[in-house]
């Protein structure tokens, strides 16, 4: 007879481990349930697009324009300079105006140049003192002597030989005529060189000029 045995429980079957989830490329789904990592579109497809670098070379040409614009216009304004000499020039013609318009005051016979003597009086007064604030303001102040360098003597012998002679009125128009003339060539060419300020001053003093000269021709 056996000696019994032992009991001994009957062995379970062992479970296997559970399977690990993998740790590899994200599925199609990942950035759904992780928005954050979802990759980010530009309006023009990939951030390193043919559109998106065309894009950015545009620009950089259009400020390059833009900066070429400004230092061209700072250039330019800069050769519009303060001409001294051909100021001087207008104030000496002016000088020289007013005192043939006084002469014409003086010698004239008939009240038709009479007028014109007061309305070129009245007339380069005006166009003097904005002209002359204006040259002030760019800090050129012409001295009196110099101011009267375009008076000269012939003129006044020419003048005093037309009064013995009784023909002081033609005489006289033809001289300021010739004057204004000069006058008005002096300020085309300082216009061309003027800076903005000074454009309209000389504009003015030509048109007044113009008129003078239409006013003198149809007396």
């Amino acid at each position: 007879m056996q000696p019994q045995q032992p009991y001994q429980p009957p062995t379970q079957p062992q479970q296997p481990a559970p399977t690990p989830a993998p740790v590899g490329p994200q599925t199609g789904y990942d950035f759904i349930m992780n928005p954050e990592t979802a990759p980010k579109k530009t309006p023009f497809g990939g951030g390193n697009s043919l559109a998106m670098r065309l894009l950015v070379i545009l620009g950089i040409v259009f400020i390059v324009m833009i900066l070429l614009a400004v230092i061209l216009s700072a250039v330019g304004g800069s050769s519009k300079k303060f001409d001294k000499t051909a100021m001087l020039g207008i104030a000496q013609d002016q000088t020289e105006l007013l005192r043939l318009a006084g002469a014409g005051t003086e010698g004239a016979v008939t009240q038709s140049l009479k007028n014109f003597a007061a309305t070129a009086t009245l007339s380069l007064t005006t166009d003097q003192a904005n002209f002359t604030s204006y040259i002030n303001a760019n800090g050129f102040a012409p001295e009196e002597e110099k101011l009267g360098m375009k008076h000269f003597v012939a003129t006044d012998t020419q003048l005093a030989n037309a009064t013995s002679a009784s023909n002081f009125e033609p005489v006289y128009r033809t001289v300021m005529d010739k004057q204004l003339a000069t006058y008005q060539a002096d300020l085309t060419a300082a216009y061309n060189t003027a800076d903005e300020k000074g454009k309209p001053v000389l504009k003015s003093s030509y048109d007044s000029a113009a008129l003078l000269r239409t006013q003198l021709t149809q007396q």
